[in-house]
């Protein structure tokens, strides 16, 4: 029944898998601030992309292990002075939006503190660390042992990152096409290339996250394409064509301008075309 749904549909049903799945473990075990269970569970699938969520997963492990160690040493502090916390509560706020742009887990490490600080200042009377210690860290490694699970042994088998790879790759080609049309024909004008570059972005934006995650998933089929370099080749071509048409102000490019402009439609035209030769 499944292998009828669509690839995304599939991959929704997976996620709200995973979800009820964490849930259950909170509500069936009966665990002491089993809450972190289901929290860290779904800030880790919150990635659509399988690639996302190992990447989370690997990530998540440490990030989470320095924050609580951090954390460790906050409690202390806090406890020699209960008004610390506001300091504190003030510098992983700043630090939060600080290292929303910095890898995953330095970002974990401030997310861990700021969740935890809560916890520990709104139940200081029954906090107590060492179980707190124990407990974090057996969730984390609990929810990075069924994230691991679930991806490899049998989300896996859906075979969902290469198939969403080859159809956003087949979109950006569609883009590559419609400039090599324009090139040909000599068709471009500044505002057609600058709607151009916009568009290829775009595509290139949403096939990039799976470049980048295939890592994580060990992925020799899309580690190995040689696709981000041509791309990245034809973006800068588009660029400059842009650049040439912008500073005409519609009028014949002069003799060299014109040569240039040639080279840089040719150097696109044979790009496109290994990377349809690629596809077929």
């Amino acid at each position: 029944m499944f292998k009828n749904l669509d690839i995304y549909t599939q991959r929704y049903l997976q996620i709200s898998v995973a979800y009820m799945l964490f849930v259950a473990i909170e509500q069936g075990f009966n665990l002491p601030h089993a809450s972190w269970i289901v929290i860290t569970g779904c800030m880790i699938y919150v990635g659509f992309n399988p690639g996302t969520v190992l990447k989370r997963s690997y990530l998540r492990l440490p990030g989470t292990f320095t924050g609580i160690c951090a954390m460790s040493i906050m409690f202390y502090i806090i406890h020699f002075d209960y008004r610390t916390a506001i300091l504190f509560m003030v510098f992983i706020a700043w630090a939060m939006v600080y290292c929303f742009a910095m890898r995953y887990n330095y970002y974990i490490i401030v997310t861990t503190l700021f969740s935890d600080i809560g916890i520990e200042w709104s139940n200081s009377s029954s906090f107590a660390m060492q179980y707190y210690i124990v407990d974090r860290a057996i969730y984390t490694i609990l929810v990075f042992a069924i994230c691991i699970l679930l991806e490899y042994f049998w989300f896996g088998n859906s075979n969902f990152t290469v198939i969403n790879y080859s159809r956003r790759k087949k979109n950006l080609l569609k883009e590559a096409l419609s400039i090599a049309a324009n090139a040909e024909s000599n068709r471009f004008t500044a505002s057609g290339v600058f709607r151009l570059i916009g568009s290829t972005r775009a595509s290139w934006n949403q096939l990039k996250p799976l470049l980048n995650d295939a890592i994580y998933e060990r992925n020799k089929e899309i580690l190995t394409d040689d696709l981000q370099h041509k791309i990245s080749k034809v973006f800068r071509g588009m660029v400059c064509l842009w650049y040439l048409h912008s500073q005409s102000n519609g009028k014949q490019l002069p003799e060299k301008l014109q040569l240039l402009n040639q080279r840089i439609i040719d150097d696109l035209n044979n790009t496109y075309k290994e990377l349809c030769d690629e596809n077929n």
